[in-house]
């Protein structure tokens, strides 16, 4: 009986590990709209951003973005204009 116990909390525990390092480096209620950068799928990757954009604001879709290239490589420019409320489903009706 008491193997069984003890067979039962290790189960449990392995779960309860395995569920947390599935979401590990991940935002649990992350706003949009926002730019996500992913250098890798690696979660704690360090060059990984999310970056929020105000709310009101939609990429631009006739002129989106520039490429400027510069001494040390290049920079992107990502043009938004003003456009409806967005909250990540704004394709719904």
């Amino acid at each position: 009986m008491e193997m069984r116990k003890c067979g039962v909390l290790a189960f449990c525990l392995v779960v309860l590990l395995g569920t947390t390092s599935c979401s590990a480096g991940r935002d649990i209620s992350p706003t949009y709209p926002r730019i996500a950068y992913r250098n890798s799928s690696y979660n704690l990757d360090p060059y990984n951003r999310e970056i929020p954009i105000e709310s009101g604001y939609v990429l631009d879709e006739a002129h989106s973005y520039d490429v400027m290239e510069t001494e040390d490589g290049y920079d992107i420019v990502l043009h938004f204009v003003k456009g409806g409320e967005t909250d990540g489903n704004e394709n719904a009706d």
